[in-house]
């Protein structure tokens, strides 16, 4: 199951799986239907995204009363479980962590692209060492 808390350890672990690469991705509300239809379908890597939004939601849930979750791009609280998460996962097949951030409804309203640059700024000036490529042909062949 994946972990979705920021620790070293977890660092450690999406460093090993990912092997510096990374996937950065939006999920919305409305686009967790449609994961789960891919986990039904068999695809472990949607399985691991939608454990970790799953999780993320019930920590949202649970942290909203005493110290709500900041969001990834500004100081703005979150206490809605169903807020719009930037997911950042090994771009390998079978992952198991991921480090998952809420937005706010004010950062979160605009199209995937801008969110994308947003969440990728946000989590490059947390790990400086993190670099965000854009992947042109994501249906290329592997070597």
């Amino acid at each position: 199951m994946p972990e979705t808390e920021f620790t070293p350890e977890v660092l450690r672990q999406l460093n090993h799986e990912a092997a510096g690469m990374f996937r950065l991705e939006i999920i919305r509300p409305k686009d967790l239907y449609p994961l789960f239809y891919d986990v039904i379908a068999g695809d472990s890597g949607a399985f691991a995204r939608l454990i970790a939004a799953a999780d993320s939601a019930e920590r949202i849930r649970r942290m909203a009363r005493s110290s709500p979750v900041i969001c990834l791009c500004c100081p703005r609280s979150i206490r809605d479980p169903e807020a719009v998460l930037a997911i950042l996962i090994p771009a390998s097949d079978n992952a198991s962590t991921a480090i998952v951030s809420a937005m706010c409804d004010q950062c979160s309203a605009a199209d995937n692209a801008v969110l994308i640059a947003r969440a990728a700024a946000s989590y490059e000036a947390v790990c400086p060492g993190l670099r965000c490529i854009e992947i042109t042909h994501p249906q290329g062949g592997r070597a």
